[in-house]
């Protein structure tokens, strides 16, 4: 029996976890044309290691993801194929990151559960070589906490800078457990660790502002942008974060409803910050993807570490508080664990990725990207150009689209050689804004008298109009 324990425990190690998770990340890995957001952020990487020769350029995006991206382009490696490697690693940082947060900040049983159940997240799997900014912005957000830990302000607020410029959200589980962690020390040394992370966090930002300054004309216009963005994407928040949760519950994994008994921690420990800061920065995350309403998880991505850091210390408390007096409790508990993990392993088996297919116009832009250069190119999606160094000249999707900026597209309309148009990327920004579906409908009608449909496809009782239109 001790053999057989010595031996779990000899395997029950982070090395060999991490070793079983990269191959399994390997095992599942798949090829595929980027989705939307992928799209951009490859095309933005372009757009700024080229001046703006190629690509495109989505003020409401963060920057440094895209410039990882532009900085493997440039180099002249395979820009999707080192995006997606990276992304990968990244995702087994996280893993590893979240073991050391937990040991931390609970202990090594805690750490190397939460760890596991990461390991072999659905969320993480399905989202973990996609090319979307959410992993590299989770792995710096946790590096930042884990900095923190070790007594690392300065730099702990400069990883937290570049995290925050990877995806804006991560500001949010940040300010709670940096702000948490900081007032644990004694007043002198919490002033100087805010302060050391305060000032490593603005110093950091600057070189990001002033890429903004010289793209946009304002230092901070992505947040002005990403503000205007936002409410066409909003739902209503209960009915927003039921999804999410039930979603989370039903398809990611049920033992993240053990989480909330860390509140507990209220009570029972009022002096014990750390447990509960990582709750409500996981937490608040959520309440952020609520007001999104997303059927997808890909936006708890920045949520689910700190949720798994604590429903693994909140199963540890129930095994220790339990086990002396009902064995029988202890190993239901190890079996409902171990059922966990297994139902996440069978969701990951059967996951089906999307195929190796391109689109339609996709592929008629790499047949034509002879004729097509130079020529000023309007789009209605990021996907069409993302296999090509193509610039594109116009950009029909912003999610602000309004009758105003409709009025715009069609003053220019003359300007355009080739416009590659699905109607369903123009959605209106309040989608019942009658005035903006005439206008919409009129931009439409327009494109078809004064271009050659190359190939077109229309259907008038949806409202959908998908086609190639050159210059006559």
């Amino acid at each position: 029996m001790d053999f057989r324990l010595k031996s779990l425990q000899r395997l029950a190690t982070i090395q060999n976890l991490l070793a079983a998770a990269l191959l399994l990340k390997f095992t599942r890995y798949t090829v595929y044309p980027p989705f939307w957001d992928a799209s951009s952020y490859l095309l933005m990487g372009k757009y700024l290691f080229s001046g703006g020769s190629a690509g495109l350029i989505e003020p409401f995006r963060p920057i440094v993801w895209p410039l990882t991206l532009g900085f493997f382009w440039k180099s002249g490696v395979d820009q999707i194929l080192a995006g997606r490697l990276l992304e990968i690693f990244l995702g087994v940082g996280n893993i590893a990151l979240v073991y050391a947060i937990g040991v931390r900040a609970f202990d090594r049983t805690v750490g190397l559960l939460a760890a596991a159940l990461l390991a072999l997240s659905p969320t993480f799997f399905i989202w973990g070589n996609s090319l979307y900014a959410d992993i590299p912005a989770s792995f710096l957000g946790l590096l930042c906490v884990y900095l923190f830990l070790k007594d690392r302000p300065f730099l702990s607020g400069a990883v937290g800078a570049v995290a925050f410029f990877t995806k804006f959200p991560q500001i949010l589980p940040l300010a709670i457990v940096v702000g948490a962690l900081s007032f644990q020390t004694k007043p002198f040394r919490f002033s100087m660790a805010l302060w050391r992370f305060s000032a490593a966090f603005i110093l950091a930002s600057l070189p990001f502002l002033i890429l903004h300054q010289t793209l946009y004309g304002h230092p901070f216009y992505p947040f002005i942008d990403g503000l205007k963005s936002y409410p066409r994407f909003l739902t209503a928040w209960p009915e927003g974060m039921l999804k999410c949760v039930a979603k989370l519950l039903g398809e990611e994994c049920w033992l993240l409803g053990l989480a909330l008994l860390e509140f507990k921690r209220f009570a029972a420990a009022p002096r014990c910050r750390k447990n509960i800061a990582i709750l409500l920065a996981g937490m608040l995350s959520l309440v952020w993807v609520g007001k999104f309403g997303s059927d997808h998880h890909r936006l708890t991505v920045t949520a689910l570490p700190y949720l798994y850091l604590s429903c693994s210390a909140a199963l540890a408390d129930l095994r220790r508080g339990w086990w002396p007096q009902r064995r029988a409790f202890a190993g239901a508990l190890l079996a409902i664990t171990f059922a966990a993990i297994g139902s996440q392993t069978l969701t990951i088996a059967s996951m089906r990725f999307p195929e190796n297919e391109l689109m339609p116009f996709q592929r008629y832009i790499l047949q034509h990207a002879p004729v097509l250069h130079g020529k000023n190119i309007w789009v209605s999606g990021p996907k069409y150009l993302v296999f090509t160094d193509l610039p594109a000249g116009e950009l029909m999707y912003d999610p602000t689209v309004n009758t105003q900026e409709i009025a715009a597209l069609r003053r220019k309309l003359s300007q355009a050689d080739y416009i590659f148009l699905d109607s369903r990327d123009l959605p209106c920004n309040p989608p019942a804004d009658e005035l903006c579906r005439q206008a919409r409908r009129q931009l439409i009608t327009e494109i078809e008298r004064d271009f050659i449909g190359e190939f077109y496809a229309e259907n008038p009782e949806l409202g959908i109009t998908v086609g190639v239109f050159r210059k006559k």
